[in-house]
C-alpha cells in the first residue's frame, strides 16, 4: 500500500480476511508520504521473507491491525516505524524498527493488564513512552493499554527529590489528557 503525492492519500480503506503466502517481501508493506487511513482485519499473513506486517518511517495518518494472524515471518511480525503515524495494533511492535511507537503517536496494546502493582507481560507489546523530565532530572515512561471499556496507563517515574506537598500540578504528578479538544 503506498501513498505519495503521485499517488493520493488513501481513505476509510479496509482490508478484511486475507490470505497472504510466500512473500518476496513483507506481507503487508506499507509506505509513501501521504495521509493513510486504514484497518487491517483478519488477515492471515504466511511465511514473508521480511514482516509479516511493516510500515515504513514516512508513513503518516491513521493505521488499525487488529485480530491479524503472521506465521514465519523472516524477521517479525510486527514492525511500525513510524514515528507520524497514529498505530493501533493487537500486535507487538518489532523492538528493533526504529523510531516507531515514539512521540505523539505509538503502539497501544490491546488488552486487560491486572491492575495489582505488578508489571504483567502486556505491557511489553506496548510501544514506550517518554515523559519530560523536570529541572530537577526527574524522568519516566507509559505505556498504554486499551480495551472495549477503558484506557490503561503504566507509569514508571525516576525521582531523586519527591515533592507531595503542593496542592496544586506542581505537585509530584501525572497529568493524562485525553481528547482534550473533543476530536
Amino acid at each position: 500500500m503506498q501513498a505519495t503525492n503521485k499517488e493520493p492519500s488513501i481513505q476509510n480503506a479496509v482490508f478484511e480476511k486475507n490470505t497472504i503466502k510466500n512473500s518476496g517481501d513483507s506481507g503487508i508493506l506499507i509506505l509513501g508520504s501521504d495521509t493513510i487511513d486504514a484497518t487491517f482485519l483478519k488477515n492471515d499473513i504466511d511465511n514473508p521473507a521480511l514482516y509479516g506486517i511493516r510500515i515504513l518511517s514516512t508513513v503518516s495518518g491513521k493505521l488499525n491491525f487488529l485480530k491479524n494472524t503472521v506465521k514465519s515471518a523472516g524477521n517479525a511480525p510486527f514492525s511500525n516505524a513510524s514515528t507520524i503515524a497514529r498505530v493501533i495494533s493487537d500486535m507487538p511492535n518489532d523492538p528493533n524498527a526504529g523510531d516507531g511507537g515514539s512521540g505523539e503517536d505509538y503502539v497501544a496494546v490491546q488488552g486487560s493488564p491486572a491492575i495489582d502493582g505488578v508489571v504483567d507481560s502486556l505491557w511489553q507489546n506496548s510501544s514506550l513512552l517518554q515523559l519530560n523530565t523536570d529541572e530537577n532530572g526527574t524522568t519516566g515512561t507509559s505505556r498504554i493499554a486499551w480495551d472495549d471499556s477503558a484506557l490503561y496507563y503504566l507509569f514508571q517515574i525516576q525521582d531523586a527529590t519527591p515533592n507531595a506537598v503542593s496542592t496544586n500540578e506542581n505537585n509530584d504528578s501525572v497529568e493524562v489528557w485525553v481528547d482534550e479538544t473533543n476530536a
